[in-house]
């Protein structure tokens, strides 16, 4: 009776413990969307995740298209992508850029989503990229 109970318990810790993991989907890649935080909407906005100084994107490119304020873009695959990236797009009637000098010593983000959350200084009219891992 004693080992029935032993058992008993052993299964409940073993069922409690397992129903605390949270349920993520396993990915196969890195996927990667857009967060307008700014007061305008984004149009025209392109992600390279190998640009550097280059006023055109590369290959590996993607539009996401417009991004409407507060809002998210859908989500994309890339083989490869950083924390940071180029990105250009246009906002309020103007183009703006995000360059990166290079990307020395970073490593790629690993399989996951993320999202750039891109914002809006006036003050220096820059803009700014903050990474988000969705499933921190």
């Amino acid at each position: 009776m004693k080992r029935l109970i032993v058992y008993i318990l052993i299964i409940g810790v073993f069922s409690l413990l397992s129903s605390c993991k949270k349920n993520r989907p396993a990915y196969t890649d890195t996927q990667v969307r857009i967060l307008n935080t700014t007061a305008w909407t984004l149009n025209d906005c392109t992600v390279d995740p190998f640009g550097t100084f280059s006023q055109n994107p590369g290959p590996y490119s993607y539009n996401y298209g417009q991004v409407n304020v507060n809002s998210n873009s859908h989500y994309r695959a890339f083989e490869k992508i950083h924390r940071y990236s180029w990105v250009r797009l246009t906002m309020n009637n103007k183009t703006y850029y995000l360059t990166p000098y290079d990307y020395i010593g970073e490593t790629p983000l690993s399989h996951g989503r993320y999202t750039y959350k891109i914002s809006y200084d006036a003050a220096t009219d820059r803009l700014g990229l903050e990474l988000v891992n969705d499933w921190a």
